[in-house]
């Protein structure tokens, strides 16, 4: 008959055992793929995000081109993608419009064609503009600025 008790608590053990295993490694499971939906739909934003101040860059290329001695092109973008925070930054050597988040790093290179000279500048998320510097001058760039 004792052994009777000792079997009832050993079964409980075990069925507890087991389902704490089974939720563990459910956890682990569903952390991950939550983990690469956040990245995917960051760098998605931050793409869209990147073809918008790629354009506004080209549209104040074009307004630079004609002379103009005020070029000002504003870009409305969210202020964060995904919830997260990110910055633009113009690279002039590869002729790409970069975007980049910190955690997770995700990074996002968005090229634009244009002929006036670009600054490397950076500008943080949300409201950018694209300005352009010492018009008329020896550093006459295009840049970006936050608003």
């Amino acid at each position: 008959m004792t052994d009777r008790a000792v079997s009832v608590s050993v079964n409980y053990v075990l069925t507890l055992g087991i389902a704490t295993l089974l939720m563990t490694t459910l956890l682990f499971a569903t952390g991950n793929i939550v983990d690469d939906r956040l990245e995917s739909s960051t760098r998605s934003e931050l793409e869209v995000v990147g073809e918008r101040v790629a354009s506004s860059l080209m549209a104040a290329d074009r307004l630079a081109q004609t002379g103009s001695s005020v070029v000002e092109v504003e870009t409305r973008a969210p202020d964060r993608v995904a919830g997260l925070q990110y910055t633009v930054t113009l690279n002039a050597t590869s002729q790409q419009v970069v975007l980049e988040t910190a955690d997770p790093e995700v990074v996002v290179r968005v090229p634009f064609d244009n002929t006036t000279a670009v600054a490397e500048s950076s500008a943080s998320g949300g409201r950018v503009r694209i300005v352009l510097a010492d018009p008329g001058g020896s550093d006459e760039a295009l840049e970006v600025q936050s608003s």
